[in-house]
């Protein structure tokens, strides 16, 4: 609501401009980029599939930040890692499973310790047991760091698929983010349609949510 139609195709078009422009000049700027800034009440989001393990540092450097950690199934998560990686979506020329270094930083960490793994232990897994003990590692380490922290608040990935609106209704609440008749029908027209792009938002919630278990191999 903050915007025009002129202005989102503008800012649309700045996206795909400096996109193209980064594969020959790292970090192209965005030509256009809205900031609401007559708007009396703003509020900035920001998502990171990266930064789980920074959470806790995010919350105590940002004293009015809220966050809003969304958990999936491991083994969501795994196929979800694998399927991304066969269509080389990720930037990264290793494999997440490959990532040693990062275990290592996990094991060292005060839930990593308790497990009582080492990294001999690990680098003789397949790569799919490796993602999963990443998985665990980072969300046990998550859980520890803001339990009882009452501006975070933990969600099922499993539980918004099952039910988007009424979920999504109770994440603004905690946010304090207002209603809005095209956030309910923004939620109807992504959940009804399916785009197969990797990063698309427009999906069967159901379908996504249950996908792993007709990707993986039972012995996975």
């Amino acid at each position: 609501s903050y915007q025009s139609g002129p202005a989102l195709h503008a800012y649309r078009v700045s996206v795909a401009v400096a996109k193209a422009a980064s594969r020959a000049w790292r970090n192209a700027p965005c030509l256009y980029r809205p900031t609401a800034a007559d708007c009396e009440r703003v509020r900035l989001v920001w998502k990171s599939i990266e930064s789980p393990g920074r959470l806790a540092a995010c919350i105590e450097a940002l004293p009015e930040a809220r966050a809003i950690h969304l958990m999936r199934h491991p083994c969501g998560h795994v196929a979800s890692v694998l399927r991304g990686e066969a269509a080389r979506r990720f930037g990264d020329l290793v494999p997440s499973g490959e990532e040693l270094w990062l275990l290592k930083m996990l094991l060292a960490t005060s839930v990593g310790k308790t497990h009582n793994l080492t990294m001999d232990e690990l680098k003789g897994l397949t790569p799919e047991e490796r993602l999963t003990w990443r998985w665990v590692l980072t969300q046990e380490q998550i859980l520890a760091d803001v339990e009882h922290n009452p501006r975070v608040f933990t969600v099922r990935y499993e539980d918004v698929c099952a039910e988007p609106v009424a979920m999504t209704r109770r994440m603004f609440e905690f946010a304090d983010l207002d209603w809005r008749p095209q956030t309910e029908e923004f939620i109807h027209a992504s959940t009804e349609a399916t785009d197969a792009d990797y990063y698309s938002v427009f999906k069967q919630p159901q379908a996504s949510a249950e996908r792993w278990r007709s990707e993986l191999t039972p012995q996975v």
